[in-house]
């Protein structure tokens, strides 16, 4: 791992914080309840793994702290709702 960041900062050398970004993705599921919510001998009962909509979108912020809006790449309705 240590190599990587040496590496890393070589191949940064000279760069402006302004032209550095970062983008995280991240989904949001919801429409999802739960088949049962209850606790049994202590433990809680799973809740249903599929979710009726989802959406993927990503955010952007640079080195200097700089946000762009998030954008939306993916929405997803179940035909059941």
């Amino acid at each position: 791992m240590e190599s990587w960041n040496k590496h890393a900062r070589e191949i940064t050398t000279g760069w402006n914080a302004h032209d550095v970004w970062n983008m995280d993705e991240m989904g949001c599921f919801w429409c999802g309840l739960p088949e049962k919510n209850t606790r049994r001998q202590g433990k809680m009962v799973h809740w249903r793994e599929k979710s009726e909509a989802t959406i993927n979108m990503g955010i952007f912020v640079n080195a200097e702290g700089k946000k762009e809006d998030p954008v939306v790449w993916h929405v997803h309705q179940s035909e059941m709702l």
